[in-house]
């Protein structure tokens, strides 16, 4: 009997027996119209999901910081100076040693630029930002926070990636006060007591879109002298006053300042910053330090720029030894690096503040705008009232004893490098944990605070919800085809006997069979893809829905590690899952078709009608 006969008869037999066929149509058309949906938003999900958590999440974990060990707080060191060598601090031998680690992709020393006063008031509407830290941050570790280009060009805007901790702004309000007095009774030398703070200073926190900041050009203006303070403290009796100053005593303290500079430098030079164009990048997301990145290779050209605008701003007269580090400050050198002026354990302690909070602690050191000119800071000796030159490098001895000023805008360049951090950058996130216990082993104390195993945990269990679809779908159909087919034939003896007896040949019996399996599982199979594309789009909505409310309710509020998502990523088709279950379809049909309708074809005539 001829293909086309035998379609015809099966066709005949579906529209004579319906409700029998339904009973295989019906089943494999919900099967597949789930598999449509449910592939399609598992996959969807598992793309949402490294979009804005599992991709930000591998790629902010590849990235571990190492940090110094600080030694432990010795007083009677307070005011000696000590080198970055005694401070335990990195340098480029600890970026050799860490390399040689398996699976280390990169090691970048993380560098604080010796500049001061870097700010920028056209960034947002009306508001000064102070960029307390500069640090170094090379294209490798870059890549973790920025998909741009993280390299100095001339001529072109520089790269910069900000911290969300460093966009804040600071300003004073004292209402319609001139005076403030602050009850300083509970605070007893010898036993400590609950201080109060300096309310009419105030620090707020800028409120800003991520999204529209990236590719902001702003200018920064680096250097330029210090904000004088414009108020006295006197404490006396349990009491502390804070007294404003007048226009007239401000006068006086600008006048004497630059009666003061300009016996070595022209003020007017000195006094005015350098302006650079920076384009936002990136954004660091990080509550637990205030640093902002510029590019490695643009590092030696700002403080070679910095340190050149102070040589160039003298005036040819000597200046004296008595005078640096006591009435004008800067940086020191001692022949190997640059260092702050003050150092040893003031240095720790500096380093220890501006690790621990986002305040007011400059590069390495270097007090930023509080506290100011007359104040308590660590930009010079203990206590110094002196006045801050920017770019101002003091040259010193083994015993730190000054020696005069360096006149080598190149001295940065040439000096040897030392930092808190090396950034290290794996392969992948997968071997962090092997990485790190190699990374103890070699001698840098490193704790993983990152719990980057939830996160598996969740991957693993779209995984394993996917895995236990397929293997349910194999099940189901398997079955499903076996036990309607095999009622089929069972129904279908007599039929069976009276085609085998006008003479239908074992072989078109089982064709015949095979046929109408295969019919109503492609009936099946047309319909419910067609119902689960459609149904795939409603899906998409709810499952929207609840994803951004797991988001922000779950993850967001745990790891800060999340990006937007958007909607039209739940709307998408997993073709190449419909093809697997297709195949899988067709061939668990066929196969199954075969074995049932084998016993079919083997019925004897006589027999079939006999037992009818």
């Amino acid at each position: 009997m001829k293909l086309k006969d035998i379609l015809l008869i099966n066709i005949k037999k579906l529209k004579t027996k319906t409700k029998k066929a339904l009973f295989l149509i019906i089943p494999i058309f919900v099967l597949i119209t789930l598999s449509v949906i449910l592939s399609s938003q598992i996959t969807n999900i598992q793309a949402a999901m490294t979009n804005s958590v599992f991709g930000t999440i591998s790629q902010k974990f590849t990235l571990i910081e190492v940090k110094t060990e600080t030694t432990e707080f010795n007083p009677s060191q307070m005011f000696n100076s000590t080198s970055s060598v005694e401070d335990n601090r990195f340098s480029a031998l600890d970026e050799t040693t860490l390399s040689t680690i398996e699976g280390v992709k990169s090691v970048s020393l993380q560098t604080t630029l010796p500049v001061k006063n870097a700010k920028t008031t056209d960034l947002f509407t009306d508001k000064t930002v102070s960029f307390s830290s500069l640090s170094t941050l090379d294209t490798t570790s870059a890549e973790i926070y920025t998909t741009s280009d993280f390299t100095y060009t001339e001529g072109e805007a520089i790269p910069i990636i900000l911290n969300a901790s460093a966009l804040t702004y600071s300003y004073e309000d004292w209402g319609d006060k001139t005076e403030i007095a602050m009850d300083t009774s509970s605070i007893v030398r010898g036993q400590g007591g609950a201080a109060q703070r300096l309310s009419f200073l105030k620090t707020e926190a800028i409120t800003y879109d991520k999204d529209s900041l990236i590719g902001t050009t702003f200018t920064m203006q680096v250097g330029g002298l210090d904000t004088i303070q414009d108020y006295t403290m006197d404490r006396s009796s349990g009491t502390m006053v804070i007294k404003k100053l007048t226009d007239e005593e401000m006068a006086t303290k600008v006048s004497d300042r630059k009666t003061a500079i300009s016996t070595y430098w022209n003020y007017d030079q000195v006094s005015t910053p350098i302006t650079y164009t920076f384009v936002v990048v990136g954004i660091v997301d990080d509550n637990t330090a205030n640093t902002t990145y510029v590019p490695q290779n643009f590092a030696d050209i700002l403080v070679t720029d910095y340190i050149s605008h102070e040589i160039s701003a003298r005036n040819g007269t000597e200046i004296p030894t008595t005078v640096l580090n006591s009435t004008f400050t800067g940086v020191t050198y001692d022949g190997v690096e640059i260092k702050t002026s003050s150092s040893g354990m003031i240095g720790q302690m500096a380093r220890r503040m501006d690790s621990s909070s986002s305040g007011n602690m400059n590069n390495g050191g270097i007090p930023s705008e509080r506290p100011t000119e007359g104040g308590l800071g660590f930009g010079g000796e203990f206590g110094s009232t002196g006045y801050y030159i920017p770019g101002l490098v003091i040259q010193v001895d083994s015993s730190n004893n000054v020696t005069g000023a360096v006149s080598d805008s190149n001295v940065y360049t040439t000096s040897t490098k030392y930092g808190d951090y090396l950034d290290v950058v794996i392969d992948n996130v997968v071997n962090r944990t092997a990485i790190i216990e190699a990374i103890n082993d070699a001698g840098y104390a490193y704790q993983d605070t990152d719990d980057v195993a939830v996160f598996d945990k969740l991957q693993s269990t779209l995984n394993t919800v996917s895995s236990i679809f397929m293997i349910s779908f194999i099940v189901l159909v398997s079955a499903l085809v076996a036990f309607t087919m095999s009622k089929f034939i069972s129904e279908s003896i007599r039929e069976i006997g009276i085609f085998r007896a006008i003479g239908m040949r074992k072989n078109s019996v089982l064709a015949m069979f095979i046929s109408q399996s295969l019919l109503y599982v492609l009936i099946g199979y047309v319909a419910g893809i067609g119902l689960g594309i459609a149904l795939n789009f409603v899906a998409g909505y709810f499952v929207s829905g609840w994803f951004n409310t797991f988001l922000i309710e779950t993850v967001a509020k745990t790891f800060n590690v999340v990006n937007t998502v958007d909607k039209s990523i739940f709307f998408g088709i997993n073709f190449t899952s419909i093809g697997i279950y297709t195949a899988l379809l067709i061939g668990i049909s066929s196969i199954i078709a075969v074995i049932t309708s084998l016993s079919a074809s083997k019925v004897s005539p006589v027999e079939a009608i006999k037992n009818e």
